[in-house]
């Protein structure tokens, strides 16, 4: 399990060089993937925070125009890029550490964020709780999002994600148990709403990552109850 001073070497290693390469799928995925996970609450504009934005296209693909956005990543690299690239005023991206976030928001989205996609599940409920206590407004209906892929096989090759379904599972019971939240755990690829609407190549790419790449993108959502 990575610390955080050893997540930032990695991240800023691994964004030396970042470019837009994928950048346009995944404003269509991310696009998509709102409309399809959150509630009509969430398809007007709200105040978000998005944990690891990593170079930012998954952010900019799930915001909304005019949506008050604090987009956070360890990676000083990652952030000069998101800053280069995205002109869009109401997204704030900074590069800090996420445990410093002050605030409270009614969306907290981590599609890319490592404290989050780990084996260690006792470790991934100690981080929920510090979001939980002290960044999610605690009125009805306001959301943790969670995003990982799994194949299931349990013998992935990055022990930062989330692989078996036993491991879904025992959290989905533990944050049951232990917070008044509700979580659902969602499979886009189960929906055929996933495929249609979004042009041939997003179909295309769906069933080239179900089949030949064998990856399973899923989501947690956490509800306030």
């Amino acid at each position: 399990m990575h610390n955080s001073e050893e997540l930032k070497v990695i991240y800023e290693s691994r964004y030396k060089n970042a470019s837009d390469q994928k950048g346009k799928r995944e404003i269509v995925l991310y696009q998509k993937y709102r409309k399809l996970l959150v509630s009509k609450k969430f398809q007007t504009n709200v105040h978000l925070l998005d944990l690891g934005c990593g170079i930012g296209y998954k952010t900019v693909g799930f915001s909304l125009p005019k949506e008050n956005i604090l987009a956070i990543d360890l990676s000083e690299n990652a952030i000069d890029f998101c800053i280069s690239q995205h002109k869009i005023d109401k997204v704030d991206f900074k590069a800090m550490d996420a445990f410093e976030v002050l605030g409270e928001f009614e969306l907290i989205t981590a599609f890319g964020f490592s404290l989050f996609n780990t084996d260690n599940n006792d470790r991934f409920i100690e981080v929920l709780e510090h979001f939980y206590t002290n960044n999610l407004s605690k009125e009805k209906g306001n959301m943790l999002l969670i995003g990982s892929f799994t194949d299931f096989s349990g013998g992935g090759k990055d022990s930062w994600y989330l692989h078996t379904k036993s491991d879904i599972e025992y959290i989905q019971k533990k944050i049951e148990e232990q917070f008044p939240l509700k979580v659902s755990i969602v499979f886009p690829h189960k929906m055929i709403s996933n495929y249609f609407g979004f042009g041939f190549y997003n179909f295309a790419a769906e069933i080239l990552k179900l089949i030949i790449k064998r990856k399973r993108t899923f989501f947690i959502r956490i509800e306030h109850e």
